[in-house]
């Protein structure tokens, strides 16, 4: 039992460390973009809210286990193409960026309405963006079918929630903490060109994804 429990841990925080420091997900590069142009105080809300909705599609995914998600072409596909668009304007966004006019010190105390807007932005970033759902029941039958975890009871999954909110949590306080460390050591410039290549980026995958949904629906036509 005690075994279960630590693997279960284990897998559930690292999973999310990675997911929210390495995997680059829509809600990540905006906290990233946020603390990069020194806008600390709007990160924790638009963190706070990410981290709320990816538990949310966490326990969706531990409930259906992955295996009916897994098993509908059409729920990919459809997922498919809502992560594709949410890359899109998240690229252009990007793109647009200007630090020169958005960077700042914050010192002073953000104002209810500037943090309910951060909270939202983090929040529905991940929620209009299903796709997590296949991600984590794909991750969640990976582990399984591998005998690495087993979940024995519905504590099991409260504490493998709990372990990949907390993994998401430390993998969003790194990206911060990355964004505050390399601010200091470029120029406006620079980073206005990384966010610009990284917009054209994403831009990228979201007309390359679009594209491959376009030639399945014509090959099942």
């Amino acid at each position: 039992m005690g075994t279960d429990i630590f693997f279960i841990l284990l897998s559930a925080f690292i999973i999310g460390f990675f997911s929210a420091s390495v995997a680059a997900g829509p809600a990540g590069i905006m906290i990233f973009r946020t603390a990069l142009l020194g806008q600390y105080k709007k990160c924790i809300p638009m963190v706070i809210g990410s981290l709320i909705m990816e538990a949310i599609y966490c326990g969706i995914a531990l409930g259906l286990v992955g295996a009916v998600l897994l098993q509908g072409p059409r729920i990919r596909l459809f997922s498919k193409v809502v992560g594709a668009i949410i890359f899109f304007f998240i690229g252009i966004y990007l793109y647009k960026t200007d630090p020169n006019k958005e960077f700042r010190e914050e010192v002073e105390e953000l104002s209810f309405t500037e943090k309910t807007k951060s909270f939202l932005t983090g929040f529905l970033l991940i929620a209009l963006n299903p796709s997590i759902i296949l991600v984590w029941s794909a991750v969640i039958t990976a582990l399984i079918s591998f005998d690495i975890i087993s979940f024995g009871a519905y504590l099991d999954i409260i504490f493998f929630m709990l372990s990949a909110v907390a993994g998401l949590l430390l993998g969003s306080v790194v990206l911060i903490v990355l964004a505050k460390s390399y601010k200091k050591a470029f120029s406006t410039l620079f980073f206005k060109r990384v966010l610009q290549i990284t917009g054209i980026f994403f831009v990228g995958v979201s007309l390359y994804s679009i594209l491959r949904v376009i030639l399945h629906l014509l090959k099942v036509i």
